[in-house]
């Protein structure tokens, strides 16, 4: 897949069959322009957006990105089901109102186990 835009070392947009999708894994973007290859054996997630999303998606800061990340896969392992992109980017989103709202050190005390 081609990256569209990196957003930090761990999380781009690419394409696949003609749809936006967010592309997270460690390390996946270090060295990367729009316009690479993505180094598919380095993505670990893949959330597919829609086109009402993208702008929304793209307005994002990155750790917030990484943030929503950690805490649906929290959630999908502490209740076992799969979860739609969807909540992804409705948690992202989410955070983005918690991030304007509380500081940080908050953020980071009261749930720890999404890390820094």
């Amino acid at each position: 897949m081609i990256i569209t835009k990196v957003l930090n070392n761990n999380v781009v947009i690419s394409e696949e069959n003609h749809q936006e999708v967010v592309l997270m894994g460690r390390g996946l973007a270090f060295g990367c322009k729009a316009g690479d290859d993505s180094r598919d054996n380095l993505i670990e997630k893949k959330y597919v957006l829609s086109e009402n999303k993208r702008e929304l998606l793209l307005e994002l800061p990155a750790d917030i990105i990484e943030m929503a990340d950690k805490i649906i896969t929290y959630a999908h392992a502490k209740i076992n089901k799969k979860l739609q992109d969807g909540a992804f980017l409705a948690m992202a989103d989410h955070l983005v109102w918690c991030d304007f709202t509380y500081p940080r050190s908050f953020l980071y005390e009261k749930f720890p186990h999404v890390g820094h």
